[in-house]
């Protein structure tokens, strides 16, 4: 019989709980504009870069999505009452290439015709978070650049090609391990990336080629 009670209350507090959600929202804002102009690309934008080898990689931009506009986030019901999940306000753009030159051979010997790259913004209000999906490396960075970590180094002015460059973003990964894997020397690829906020990623370091290709 207590039992009984116990489940009977706590059904009540459920249906009780279950109607505290009805028809609630949150006003979500849209990206900001000068966040949103990080990205540049949109779909089918070509990117060329090439070396001082008279060497080139092309990019077709495959997607492109931003939240612009505001919108109104449903809330839900729990067993804790009614939950309103945070906002997310972002920006992204994927690009890939189907240079032949560019196969990339995984860790088990598998082959893809193409390399990847993109990254997405993420309205903080304050900040914004851009996430880079480099050919299957991740780099994270705050913009605008603060608290820049031992791998990140802000470059005040810089020439990549023949354009020149101000405020410009140095991410690098560790080397020092690329001996197996997808790692392998055979394979294209970035090492280095440099991402200015006007122009995207402007230029990034080859590893099998051992050459800087630039944005043209």
């Amino acid at each position: 019989m207590f039992r009984f009670i116990i489940y009977i209350n706590l059904l009540f507090l459920l249906l009780i709980t279950g109607c505290k959600c009805k028809n609630k929202t949150t006003l979500c804002i849209g990206i900001n504009p000068k966040y949103a102009k990080l990205i540049r690309y949109r779909t089918n934008d070509s990117i060329v870069y090439s070396n001082n080898n008279a060497e080139s990689i092309s990019f077709m931009v495959k997607t492109y999505n931003s939240i612009n506009n505001n919108y109104l986030k449903d809330c839900k019901d729990s067993m804790f009452g009614c939950i309103c999940e945070p906002c997310t306000t972002n920006a992204s753009f994927s690009a890939t290439s189907l240079d032949s030159a560019w196969v990339w051979v995984d860790s088990v010997g598998n082959q893809n015709n193409y390399h990847k790259m993109g990254y997405m913004v993420t309205d903080n209000v304050n900040n914004a978070t851009l996430n880079f999906d480099i050919a299957h490396l991740y780099y994270k960075l705050l913009f605008p650049y603060k608290n820049l970590d031992m791998n990140q180094k802000l470059i005040p002015n810089i020439t990549l090609g023949s354009k020149n460059y101000t405020d410009v973003i140095l991410i690098q990964i560790d080397t020092s391990n690329f001996s197996t894997g997808i790692y392998r020397t055979q394979n294209h690829f970035m090492t280095k990336l440099y991402f200015q906020a006007e122009y995207g990623i402007i230029g990034f370091h080859d590893i099998k080629s051992n050459s800087l290709f630039y944005l043209e």
